[in-house]
């Protein structure tokens, strides 16, 4: 299988996927329609996403990058991962365990963490990555390792560790949760998330305010603006698409947006980014 210098994830509702990088090799994540889980099993390599720039990552570890989540992975080394992809939830198991993952996840700081596998969980993905030699495509088989996975990660890590990286997800609607993570960078205004939705406003404010721990408009302001810092970071996009993408069509408010937000113009931002990479 050949490996070009960029590449992109394929979206699938729940899959075991292999993917080796060599050194310089890029792999992005834009806006995608799945969560995933990526396990570390050989290699170095330097993630960014909208919540951490140039976070140094080393074999033996796992992260989760929850639905529309932009990232880039860039191999130090060459790397080997396996990648899980789910969209749904497959037994009552799993959706208890997630809502009740959901009180700690209040309790811990919410940031970009990083998890070291531990036996249990090394041995399991190991197997993965040899099945996934012979061809291991077959959907039934696929589910049950998906089942085999979340039972490991709930019996063999504490709630605090799961909340840790979960928090995204993990919550008191799942369903709730999903729609929102899926929907926020197509909407206009709130009013375009509650239609997708529908729910009255008032019960769509309630049960947001509920799950996330802050009202809608401005948890939709701070995801915008992480978003904003990514792509003035990560990408060589002009101004003009930037705007668009996020929604402003003048550059005057754009310019405001993000004096608000960082304390520059969207040029000063994109220097002073830039100049920290180096």
């Amino acid at each position: 299988m050949l490996i070009s210098s960029e590449n992109h994830l394929a979206n699938s509702t729940s899959t075991f996927k292999s993917q080796k990088l060599t050194h310089g090799d890029l792999l992005h994540n834009s806006q995608p329609d799945s969560n995933h889980l990526f396990f570390l099993l050989e290699g170095e390599a330097i993630f960014n996403n909208i919540d951490v720039i140039g976070k140094n990552i080393q074999s033996g570890t796992f992260f989760f990058i929850p639905f529309s989540s932009e990232m880039t992975i860039e191999a130090v080394s060459t790397c080997k991962f396996i990648i899980f992809s789910f969209d749904n939830f497959v037994t009552i198991y799993e959706q208890i365990y997630f809502r009740e993952l959901s009180p700690f996840c209040n309790q811990t700081e919410q940031n970009f963490e990083i998890i070291r596998m531990n036996p249990s969980i090394t041995y399991f993905i190991n197997d993965i990555a040899k099945s996934l030699e012979l061809d291991f495509d077959q959907t039934e088989i696929q589910q049950l390792k998906h089942e085999e996975l979340i039972c490991l990660l709930s019996s063999t890590y504490t709630a605090e560790e799961m909340a840790s990286i979960f928090y995204p997800i993990a919550g008191k609607s799942y369903d709730f949760r999903k729609l929102i993570l899926k929907n926020y960078l197509k909407i206009k205004n709130i009013e375009d998330l509650v239609q997708c939705t529908g729910l009255k406003r008032k019960t769509f404010d309630r049960q947001f305010t509920n799950e996330f721990n802050v009202a809608p408009y401005q948890w939709i302001l701070n995801q915008k603006a992480k978003h904003i810092k990514y792509a003035l970071s990560e990408t060589t996009d002009k101004m003009s698409c930037i705007m668009k993408k996020y929604g402003f069509s003048i550059a005057p408010h754009f310019t405001r947006f993000c004096r608000e937000q960082f304390g520059f113009s969207p040029m000063e931002l994109r220097k002073k980014l830039q100049r920290a990479r180096l």
